[in-house]
């Protein structure tokens, strides 16, 4: 058996020796690009909503989110094609 109960020593991405209940710093902010997509989704759906019902705040509000997404989505898309060619090479 594997894992915190089997004595075994955690580590991080990179291989470091971890405490117990700490984790990585890039786990902490590892993002998955589906992550991003579900929420630019949700983010079109309500700018959609908002334009159909008429409501300003939302409207504003969804614009706001899915620039904010859209532009998150480019960058991890970003990294993930500059990482797939440095594993290819």
């Amino acid at each position: 058996m594997t894992g915190l109960n089997s004595g075994e020593q955690v580590t991080g991405s990179k291989g470091e020796p971890l405490r117990t209940g700490e984790m990585a710093l890039e786990d902490k902010f590892n993002v998955n690009l589906n992550q991003n997509l579900w929420g630019l989704v949700a983010a079109f759906l309500a700018l959609g909503s908002a334009e159909h019902w008429g409501l300003k705040w939302l409207f504003w509000l969804s614009l706001a989110v899915s620039i904010g997404l859209s532009i998150s989505v480019l960058v991890t898309f970003g990294f993930y094609t500059v990482n797939y060619c440095k594993k290819k090479l």
